[in-house]
């Protein structure tokens, strides 16, 4: 379903969210929350500009990627809330 080399560093780094967490805690860095962030964010935008999701005619895989989608905003919008930075619910 998913097995677009992009689609899978940002598995990958969705995957890696504890830690970063665990990290900035552990060593009462806040650095390492923001690292994560910036690199889910920059992966998140190659996916964004190299995948057409909507115009995918396979439904299943086109859901996936929402899907994928979704999890990527929620990680981020937990991430940014963590470093205290607000994020928009709607533009």
């Amino acid at each position: 379903m998913l097995e677009l080399k992009v689609e899978l560093a940002l598995i990958a780094a969705l995957l890696e969210f504890p830690e970063a967490i665990l990290r900035s805690v552990q060593t009462n860095a806040p650095n390492h929350m923001t690292l994560y962030v910036f690199g889910l964010a920059n992966l998140a935008n190659q996916f964004y500009e190299t995948v057409r999701v909507l115009e995918d005619e396979q439904i299943i895989r086109r859901d996936a990627r929402l899907v994928l989608l979704e999890l990527i905003s929620h990680t981020l919008q937990r991430g940014l809330a963590l470093l205290g930075i607000k994020t928009l619910e709607t533009i």
